[in-house]
């Protein structure tokens, strides 16, 4: 539901510098008492303390939450999600985001069309999470991109503003 309003009605965009590595630990913590997390997921966060970006803080609350979301669903069992980050190459006033997992990930035909709303390989989702990251990550000046984990799973690269870019 909070998706499908979000996707059809979006808001306002606040952007404000954000502290990377606190903000996500922070968003995390709430996704961990999630019922879709379960007990058996490790995640690993290699963000350095000084990365700052320039974002609205609620707007990232929820495109990360549908991202760990979306990885702790892919492998139910458990698994692992990394979550890292490093400046782009193409731009010094901008910032990769990763977030990975080890799930069963995406064919690579489906990766593009996986970011369409109402999109879903789940028999009980609504399609609509990657598509609101990517709404929100445009109104924010950034951008997504889907890849083949580098073992196995998906690996998604958020392309941000820096703060101090």
């Amino acid at each position: 539901t909070t998706d499908f309003l979000i996707f059809s009605r979006p808001t306002a965009t606040t952007r404000q510098p954000i502290v990377l590595l606190d903000f996500v630990n922070g968003v995390a913590e709430q996704v961990k008492t999630d019922p879709c997390w379960g007990n058996n997921r490790k995640l690993t966060c290699t963000i350095s303390a000084q990365t700052t970006v320039l974002f609205d803080s609620n707007q990232l609350r929820q495109i990360f939450w549908n991202l760990l979301i979306n990885s702790s669903q892919a492998a139910p069992d458990g698994g692992e999600i990394t979550i890292s980050s490093h400046p782009s190459p193409n731009s010094n006033k901008q910032q990769i985001i990763i977030v990975e997992d080890d799930g069963p990930g995406l064919d690579r035909n489906l990766l593009e069309k996986a970011l369409e709303p109402f999109f879903t390989t789940r028999s009980a989702g609504t399609g609509l999470g990657l598509a609101v990251v990517t709404q929100l990550l445009h109104k924010n000046g950034g951008s997504i991109n889907l890849q083949p984990g580098t073992k196995r799973g998906l690996r998604v690269l958020l392309t941000v503003e820096k703060a101090n870019g």
